[in-house]
């Protein structure tokens, strides 16, 4: 009997070391409401990042915030727990479908609602939620920014300013917004699609002067989320 408790005491012991290594997530949506021309945030980007989709079995930590006129603004949180091997299939599906389905109506109610703003705080949005994933402890750390990045501001005047003109001296001004030296393991992606030649134009500049800003820090900037096509096959 003092074995089997031994045996038993062992394999909890081994079951809670490799839960506490477990993958987890945290996934934060940043989008931008200042235009109608914006691309949205949707949940199959969402299911993009997971890769496994619906069937998510690590933990999930999910942010949304509305970029504004403002350098602060409302953020929405949900968690998902991680998915233990005692735990019953079918209120692990239900719990993910619910997670998931929560994340979709928010997408959805905040496409509906009409913004009106005439400023851009952009990056120093940006820059406080990468502190927050700084300090998580997540394994896998991703921003899903929803912007042009023209930033319009008290910081600077994309609109005004000429960004080809002195553009070490706007990655300087920009970087001095920076609070942390690394961002190492967060991957920022930047969703946008320029429709004329002057938004590619801005966009373009942009992009430069975030890629130099953090140039040194660490973080993997993506431009853009491939979009998975699924064919389905008909006998």
């Amino acid at each position: 009997m003092k074995k089997i408790l031994i045996y038993l005491y062992i394999g909890f012991s081994l079951v809670s070391c490799k839960q506490g290594a477990e993958k987890s997530t945290y996934i934060s949506v940043l989008a931008d409401k200042t235009s109608d021309n914006m691309s949205v945030p949707t949940i199959q980007d969402i299911y993009q990042v997971l890769e496994n989709g619906k069937e998510v079995t690590t933990a999930v930590t999910f942010s949304y915030q509305i970029i504004s006129n403002t350098d602060i603004n409302k953020r929405h949180t949900l968690s998902l727990p991680p998915y233990s091997m005692f735990e019953n299939t079918l209120k692990r599906k239900t719990e993910v479908n619910r997670f998931f389905n929560a994340i979709d109506t928010l997408f959805h109610r905040q496409q509906a609602i009409q913004y009106e703003y005439n400023r851009s705080n952009i990056f120093v949005p940006l820059v406080q939620q990468l502190e927050t994933l700084q300090q998580s402890d997540a394994t896998e750390k991703v921003v899903l920014l929803y912007s042009d990045l023209v930033e319009y501001s008290s910081l600077f005047n994309g609109y005004k300013n000429s960004h080809t003109q002195n553009i070490n001296a706007i990655v300087d001004l920009f970087r001095s917004q920076v609070l942390s030296n690394s961002y190492d393991g967060i991957t920022l992606y930047i969703n946008y699609y320029p429709n004329t030649p002057l938004e590619n134009q801005h966009f373009s500049d942009f992009c430069k002067i975030y890629k130099a800003v953090f140039k040194d820090t660490g973080l993997k900037i993506r431009i853009g989320m491939d979009k998975q096509i699924s064919l389905n096959h008909e006998n």
